[in-house]
């Protein structure tokens, strides 16, 4: 694993570049992060990523910055992300957090978010340009405060084990910011996991076909994006509206992102 201590050349994050900050390179294992120790209030969950500020390991090539802490058998994962096609599939697909005991690349136990488009009203979706704007604001609602998780199994399926964690988040001024609290006596009976894999698999998009080619914004389609500001080109692949990517900022290469906490 290569560690890279120069960020000049990073703009994902401008409001987090600041000394203490590093940037982790991929390599074929998944880049680990250290789970600093958390003591009484110093972080609480409730979408406020102030208290992280100084945590933070910029993922490079990926378009996330992450932060990890530990407070007895409770761990706490911030995430926080300004990719326009990543916030807007994980508002309206949904996401998992895949949880691997063995400190691997295994779909064991997932928590699970379903995005706005589980709940909302399918009318809606006959007229995206008149309806953007709610559309816009379906997304700032999915993705701030207290988020609804289901547990799922390696196969995607809902798992009626006990829920091994809850999720808060907030998206203002083009970012997401999200952090998750994860029960460790839920994922395993064996107190000694040293190292926790952790995947953020962002949903993929459902592909447009017939009159809804040029349909809503978002999620890989054509015409804008649900995070605010500029409307975005065409999309394909992973793409999801906004701007073409700056220069030194990553864009979405993959669905699935993972992680190892060293606990």
């Amino acid at each position: 694993m290569r560690i890279r201590s120069s960020l000049k050349h990073m703009t994902l994050f401008p409001v987090i570049l600041m000394a203490g900050i590093t940037t982790l390179g991929c390599s074929a294992r998944s880049p680990l992060v250290e789970a600093t120790p958390v003591a009484g209030t110093d972080i609480v969950i409730d979408g406020n990523g102030d208290e992280w500020n100084g945590r933070y390991i910029i993922l490079e090539n990926e378009p996330l910055a992450i932060a990890a802490g530990r407070r007895g058998d409770q761990v706490m994962l911030a995430i926080k992300s300004r990719d326009r096609g990543l916030i807007n599939r994980a508002a309206s697909q949904g996401f998992t957090l895949w949880l691997d005991t063995r400190g691997k690349k295994r779909k064991r136990v997932g928590l699970q978010f379903q995005g706005w488009r589980a709940q909302y009203v399918p009318q809606t979706m006959m007229n995206p340009g008149r309806d953007r704007k709610a559309l816009r604001g379906a997304a700032v609602e999915a993705l701030t405060g207290p988020m609804p998780l289901v547990n799922v199994d390696g196969d995607g399926n809902r798992s009626l084990k006990a829920l091994a964690g809850s999720a808060v988040g907030s998206l203002a001024g083009g970012e997401w910011f999200c952090e998750f609290q994860i029960d460790l006596n839920q994922l395993s009976d064996d107190a000694a996991i040293e190292i926790l894999g952790v995947g953020l698999e962002v949903q993929a998009p459902e592909r447009p076909s017939g009159s809804m080619r040029g349909g809503p914004p978002g999620g890989g389609r054509p015409g804008g994006d649900m995070a605010g500001g500029m409307g975005g080109r065409a999309g394909g692949g992973h793409g999801g509206g906004g701007q073409r990517p700056q220069a030194g900022m990553a864009s979405v290469k993959s669905d699935l992102i993972w992680i190892r906490i060293r606990l």
